[in-house]
């Protein structure tokens, strides 16, 4: 996604109020409160990198992120220490049927790789299409290229998304209806020929939970709807804390 800000980054929150009348109210809805897992640093849906990665609850590796039912759980870094200092931050956001992963770090070229695992308990619902987008300086040069690997629970071939530039990528899942995925991000240099990668800031990988599929078209328009959504509550946040 773009902004214009006076850093010189580019924003876009055209049709906002139009799709949020598609979306309806439940699009605005804030982070569940209501989950049944145990208190912990991240159980809120946001907190530090370090927290959600250095957390230790029985066998698990992190301190997962959790929204109503979802649980984001991180796995690996590829490189130990990218990404672990105080400014950089994560979140997982409930927009029914939309659900987010942001990844917020001020604006960097450093390269960076890590995966983690999102996992649906609602018996009745499953993922049918997953988005990745991402916050550049547009028409940068040399390019912003960041990539997402999607990689279902069923069988179900593994989904690339590209971002360039801050535009957003989106696919349908076809084939089994899969309650879990592991989610690969990486930037920079660990992309062939990505090396002097121009700087990103957000990271966001979202996708849908739904018991029934919708035409790519819809899927894409609603994509696109919240993260405008997201972008506006932000900006707000921002604004009364001035």
């Amino acid at each position: 996604m773009f902004k214009v800000t006076p850093k010189g980054r580019a924003t876009t929150l055209s049709k906002t109020l139009l799709t949020a009348g598609l979306l309806g109210a439940a699009a605005l809805s804030t982070l569940s409160a209501g989950s049944a897992q145990a208190a912990t640093e991240c159980a809120d849906g946001s907190c530090t990198w370090a927290q959600w990665t250095a957390g230790t609850i029985g066998t698990l590796l992190s301190d997962p992120l959790i929204v109503g039912d979802k649980i984001f759980t991180w796995i690996s870094t590829a490189v130990v220490g990218d990404l672990n200092d105080p400014t950089t931050t994560v979140s997982a956001e409930d927009f029914k049927p939309i659900y987010l992963f942001n990844l917020d770090k001020p604006f960097t070229n450093f390269s960076y790789d890590f995966t983690y695992e999102v996992t649906v308990t609602d018996s009745s619902k499953y993922i049918d299409a997953v988005d990745f987008d991402t916050d550049a300086v547009p028409l940068a040069s040399p390019a912003s290229i960041a990539k997402a690997d999607y990689t279902f629970t069923g069988g179900n071939s593994v989904i690339t998304l590209t971002s360039t530039n801050g535009t957003p990528d989106v696919e349908l899942v076809v084939g089994a209806q899969p309650k879990s995925m592991t989610v690969r991000n990486y930037y920079g240099n660990l992309i062939p020929g990505g090396t002097g990668d121009g700087e990103i800031d957000t990271l966001e990988n979202s996708f849908r939970q739904v018991p029934a599929p919708l035409p790519l078209l819809g899927v894409g328009a609603v994509f696109g709807s919240i993260r405008k959504l997201r972008k506006f509550s932000s900006q707000l946040k921002t604004f009364s804390m001035g």
